[in-house]
């Protein structure tokens, strides 16, 4: 049985309730819930690994390529698409730039192209270690960065 208020709530509302942990709050996915601000609307999404969240040295990666093009943390959010529900993400990051890292994607073809779909571009990448990992991803990844903002 749940105790805390939000358990309560649904007495009085009859849309779907979501209790989102506040910045930095410890969360089931041994991490902050999310990491940044979300300033200009961009959101990274790590797919590859479940619920863990984005390593120091991959954030690092990643952001080595958004400094070049003035994007810093605060400008983004970083979250694992498997602590929230979809419609959670929408609600609390609202966003117009999505970069979606993951092992299993769009066709070939569609990695590293921006895809416009109403207002949101998104750019499908592979993993993040499978980026690392070759210089061939890293310059189709550098090349998708510079198309986001061009």
């Amino acid at each position: 049985m749940n105790n805390s208020p939000a358990g309560k709530l649904h007495f009085l509302f009859n849309e779907t309730l979501y209790v989102l942990p506040e910045h930095g709050e410890s969360h089931p996915g041994e991490g902050p819930a999310y990491k940044g601000q979300n300033k200009k609307g961009v959101l990274i999404a790590n797919y590859d690994r479940g619920a863990h969240p984005i390593k120091a040295l991959e954030e690092e990666f990643i952001f080595k390529g958004l400094h070049r093009l003035n994007i810093n943390l605060d400008d983004v959010v970083i979250i694992n698409p498997a602590d929230w529900q979809a419609e959670a993400i929408d609600q609390q990051f609202p966003h117009r730039v999505k970069l979606v890292f993951q092992a299993d994607g769009p066709t070939e073809g569609q990695r590293y192209q921006p895809q416009q779909a109403g207002d949101l571009t998104t750019l499908y990448c592979h993993t993040i270690q499978e980026i690392m990992g070759s210089q061939e991803l890293k310059k189709l990844f550098w090349q998708g960065l510079k198309a986001l903002w061009a």
